[in-house]
This record gives C-alpha cells, sequence and structure tokens, in this order.
C-alpha cells in the first residue's frame, strides 16, 4: 500500500489528465502508460496498483477512460512539419534568389 496520494483528473478537451501526487502536480497522461511513466518520475514505485481507491482517485472519468484522439495529434504534427519544411524551402529560395527574383551571381575571385 502506498503512502501516497494520486489524484488524476478528468479528461481535457485535448484527451489529457492532469495528475497529481501529494497534491504537487506531476504531469498529464494520455494514458494508463503514460500515468505509470508520470508516477514513476514522481517517485512512486513502478508496480504501484492503480485500482487501489485509498491510493488513487480519478474525478471526472473511471480510469479505464482514456480519449486519446491519436490521429488528431498525429494530423496536426504532419501539418506542422509540412508547414515548417515549406517556410524553410522559401527561405532557403529566397537566400538564393536577389531583388525581383533574379538570380544572384557570384564572382569568382581572380586571386
Amino acid at each position: 500500500m502506498s503512502t501516497h496520494r494520486v489524484v488524476v483528473q478528468a479528461p481535457d478537451p485535448r484527451g489529457l489528465r492532469a495528475v497529481t501526487v501529494d497534491g504537487v502536480p506531476a504531469g498529464s497522461a494520455w494514458s494508463r502508460r503514460d500515468l505509470r511513466r508520470q508516477l514513476r518520475r514522481a517517485g512512486l514505485p513502478p508496480g504501484m496498483d492503480l485500482e487501489d481507491r485509498a491510493s488513487v482517485t480519478r474525478r471526472g472519468a473511471h480510469g479505464t477512460v482514456w480519449p486519446d484522439r491519436t490521429g488528431r495529434r498525429r494530423a496536426t504534427i504532419a501539418l506542422l512539419t509540412a508547414g515548417l519544411l515549406v517556410s524553410a524551402l522559401l527561405l532557403a529560395d529566397a537566400r538564393n534568389t536577389g531583388r525581383y527574383g533574379v538570380q544572384r551571381r557570384t564572382v569568382a575571385s581572380t586571386f
């Protein structure tokens, strides 16, 4: 039995559940696996019983409810990555072209 008090909040609109250990924020969890990771980082034993109601309190949803929106998160990451790559390409192209889109010439040194 653990002497620590763990509180797992209801999922927010993104699916994250806030986790506190003894009143101190321990992070957020997408899944049961993430919850175990946050508890290990907070110094709790890895084999802690998450179903023990004396040490783990869940607010707003049962422990089996983890509304992880993986598809939405991955789509957002893909869009952000694509935008970053396009921006990098445009900036690289802008460095090679001068004013009015004319290609810059490099003059070879004759020394």
